[in-house]
């Protein structure tokens, strides 16, 4: 990646999440208010895959901004986006090894269909894979799931919950939140132990196409054990709690 200035695409990545949040949250309190004159809204429906997934008109709405800007700002980029994904019912896993914006522009819809505010824009950006660097964080204890992916993996990040676990979920859903979970010293492996995986073996991370995924909070070290030792030994219990699930993508 020597030939990305990082500090630049972080930097633009932010501003892409808070002019689309912008818009998100104007059309949430253009809905809370119904005054009269007030600016319209786009809640046009429309279920996807089952009730609990939904699209409106303003996740289209928002996609559109985001990819519209990075396009401009660096066409040779591929993106990612969750409801032009879904448009296309294209389910094979598309990223390589070229730079690759990944993007959910609401996730948590059906919390904003209700007007619950637990929802965000993701904005992730890849080149081969997700990295992130060594840190510490504080640690307090819960595991709470609120309705958006990326948010629950940004409490877990900072601490605010211990795990984040999920299966089913895809790639726009989780790429953002992943780097912010390993920038801050957590990690992020399978939700469920690999096929031959063993005792005693490397726990790996998670393969960002497996929708299967499991965050796990930092922590600091103690006496008895280091940062990685803790994490390894809350991994392996929620693998030994967890029912085996299979989330292959369909062809």
């Amino acid at each position: 990646m020597s030939d990305l200035d990082l500090r630049e695409i972080h930097t633009f990545a932010c501003q892409l999440a808070i002019d689309a949040g912008s818009y998100l949250r104007d059309q949430a309190l253009a809905r809370a208010s119904r005054a009269r004159g007030a600016a319209a809204y786009d809640l046009e429906l429309t279920i996807k895959e089952n009730a609990a997934d939904l699209v409106t008109k303003a996740d289209h709405h928002a996609e559109d901004m985001i990819m519209s800007a990075i396009r401009a700002r660096f066409p040779d980029h591929k993106i990612i986006g969750e409801e032009s994904y879904s448009a296309g019912q294209e389910k094979r896993f598309l990223l390589d090894d070229e730079k690759t914006w990944i993007i959910d522009p609401l996730d948590g819809t059906v919390n904003f269909v209700h007007l619950f505010p637990n929802c965000c824009v993701s904005v992730g950006f890849c080149v081969n894979e997700i990295g992130g660097r060594g840190g510490k964080g504080g640690m307090v204890h819960g595991i709470r799931s609120l309705g958006s992916a990326a948010l629950d993996m940004a409490y877990v990040a900072t601490g605010a919950c211990d795990i984040f676990w999920e299966a089913g979920c895809w790639e726009w859903d989780v790429c953002a939140g992943a780097v912010c979970v390993l920038e801050a010293g957590g990690r992020f492996v399978p939700s469920q132990p690999p096929a031959g995986w063993s005792d005693g073996d490397e726990i790996p991370d998670a393969d960002l196409g497996s929708r299967l995924y499991l965050a796990i909070r930092p922590c600091s070290a103690t006496p008895e054990e280091t940062e990685r030792q803790q994490q390894d030994r809350l991994v392996k219990e929620v693998w030994r709690r967890s029912e085996r699930l299979d989330y292959v993508r369909p062809a």
